[in-house]
């Protein structure tokens, strides 16, 4: 069996109320919406029909409330849970599970609606984006989404978000060649990454537990940077040193608690680097259906390829393929 913990989903019903309710959101999906299989069941299950134990866990596509009005959020990422649940009921040979989407410009609705989609839904985990209309996950607003996933003890799905309005140089003001989006987006999961484990977030919840998108943006290949630069007396000065003595523990040792992905667009050879980071205990096999070529199915038969070809024992295949994905979401499948 192969469960995909990273696949993009809008429901119909849900896409039509934010065309009518929300017609800047409904823009702001731009060209994704020529993807059929993103929003219809039909032409997704004819994508990944080639591929037998095929199973896939639903996330949203794109910030959910981005663009939508205020006063339109809740009631729409309602609808948004409330579909994505009932594909679940409706599907569970396909869809094996769903990932709550919650709104962060209203906190107080966004913690209802976590606990409505996990206890009431059976949501196995949280998607956040990595930032919140340009505020960072650190901001102490946010903090209670991570206490709330910590005492659920479920994943949250981390995904880069970072439009071209975010330049790459301070002389613009946007960037350009879509680099924010090709190049950006490892960077800005990062970011994240990072701000998350400077706020304490995971000294505070040691059991938090948080899947970085596409392989954990740069983290495996720069992971020795990580290690010498706040080792570098130079550079542990002020803010920083603060933060470190807070810490208690080297940076490295938290970033080696998240768990990665193997959605790589499916860049193989980049597989390899991301088992020798995150370890066939903390890698689980995901490839951004229904993006890219052929609808995903090009992803999916790359990404297969290349962690089939990996030098390791069928156990740890297992392992990357489903068994870490079921523990974490606590679904029993035998």
């Amino acid at each position: 069996m192969k469960i995909d913990i990273f696949t993009h989903f809008l429901p119909i019903k849900y896409v039509e109320t934010v065309r009518e309710r929300a017609p800047e959101a409904f823009r702001r999906m731009g060209k994704v919406m020529q993807l059929s299989a993103l929003v219809d069941v039909e032409a997704r299950l004819r994508v990944t029909e080639p591929f037998p134990n095929y199973r896939q866990v639903l996330t949203s596509a794109g910030v959910p409330e981005s663009g939508m009005p205020p006063q339109a959020v809740p009631e729409l990422i309602r609808l948004l849970n409330d579909e994505m649940a009932a594909l679940v009921a409706k599907r569970p040979d396909q869809f094996i599970a769903f990932v709550a989407s919650v709104s962060l410009t209203n906190v107080d609705a966004g913690l209802k609606e976590l606990e409505r989609a996990v206890g009431g839904l059976g949501a196995r985990g949280l998607q956040l984006f990595t930032n919140v209309d340009g505020v960072p996950l650190d901001d102490p607003r946010f903090a209670p989404f991570f206490a709330r996933m910590a005492e659920y003890d479920l994943p949250i799905w981390l995904h880069p978000t970072r439009r071209d309005n975010f330049p790459d140089y301070l002389s613009e003001d946007r960037s350009r060649y879509n680099i924010s989006h090709i190049f950006g987006w490892p960077y800005e999961t990062t970011a994240a990454l990072t701000r998350i484990v400077f706020a304490g977030y995971l000294k505070r919840f040691p059991n938090l537990k948080i899947i970085a998108h596409h392989a954990g943006g740069l983290l495996p290949h720069f992971a020795g940077r990580v290690a010498d630069t706040y080792d570098t007396d130079n550079v542990l000065m002020g803010e920083l040193r603060q933060k470190l003595d807070e810490l208690g523990r080297h940076p490295a040792e938290y970033f080696h608690m998240i768990y990665g992905d193997t959605a790589l667009a499916g860049t193989g050879h980049a597989i390899p680097c991301a088992l020798g980071y995150f370890g066939s205990e903390k890698l689980l096999f995901a490839t951004d259906l229904p993006y890219g070529r052929e609808m995903g199915a090009r992803r999916v038969r790359e990404t297969t390829e290349a962690i089939d070809a990996l030098p390791i024992s069928a156990e740890e295949r297992e392992a990357i393929y489903w068994r870490n994905a079921a523990r974490l979401m606590k679904l029993k499948l035998e």
